[in-house]
């Protein structure tokens, strides 16, 4: 009498992009003006010194200056197995699922739980 087998499917995913943080920038009035005139280490300079004077603007709330506020959201694309971060890795046709010469990676997968991705998503 034989055994039966059962045919184990593979673990699938999709790609999902995901709303994780919102952070707030603003941008000083003159920024535009001089950025392709100065290096980054100036720029960073300026900037900081800025930030001080729109503390102190903050305090006393008298600037006219005309700054530009923005939500700025901040995206993950996750893995809907596992709920990490999407990695993606390439898995092969073989029994544990790393490629060979014979058989290459074809499918890709999430490195975090080797859930193989569907078509579609993020």
């Amino acid at each position: 009498m034989s055994t039966p087998t059962t045919i184990m499917q593979p673990k699938t995913c999709t790609v999902t992009r995901v709303l994780v943080d919102a952070t707030v920038e603003i941008t000083p009035p003159s920024y535009a003006y001089r950025y392709w005139r100065t290096t980054p280490e100036e720029r960073q300079a300026d900037l900081e010194r800025w930030v001080k004077e729109f503390q102190a603007f903050l305090r006393d709330h008298r600037s006219q200056d005309a700054n530009i506020l923005s939500v700025v959201p901040v995206y993950e694309n996750r893995c809907s197995a596992c709920d990490r971060e999407y990695e993606p890795a390439m898995y092969a046709d073989t029994p544990d699922g790393h490629p060979t010469a014979e058989r290459p990676a074809i499918h890709e997968g999430c490195a975090w739980c080797g859930a193989l991705r569907e078509k579609g998503g993020a």
